[in-house]
């Protein structure tokens, strides 16, 4: 979710730091949550809602993984299970991930 800060940029705050040009960020505010109404449909679109990271959900789509399941099947039971946008490319990656687990991706070699 987008933050708003209000900071400053300090140049000098120890001879040293001043010396090898050293500088700083001072937060002197910060809202960590909207301050504006904004669409559901926006909303949902947002990267950290878009990612499946809920430990029970992936480890019940990796027993479908090693039961057999195609992409597609683990897409559609995905889809019933979280409140989050998943698509096609999403289940690929969590696949792959599966499969670097087990060391089973083949190293690219350029």
């Amino acid at each position: 979710m987008p933050a708003v800060v209000t900071a400053r940029i300090v140049k000098q705050f120890s001879r040293e730091d001043c010396d090898n040009g050293v500088y700083r960020v001072e937060v002197s505010k910060s809202v960590t949550t909207h301050h504006h109404n904004i669409a559901q449909s926006l909303y949902r679109r947002y990267a950290e809602n878009l990612k499946v990271v809920d430990p029970s959900l992936l480890g019940l789509a990796k027993n479908l993984y090693e039961g057999g399941s195609s992409v597609k099947r683990i897409l559609q039971f995905l889809k019933t299970r979280s409140d989050k946008i998943i698509v096609s490319e999403d289940v690929h990656n969590i696949v792959q991930t599966f499969k670097l687990e087990e060391g089973r991706v083949p190293l690219k070699l350029e």
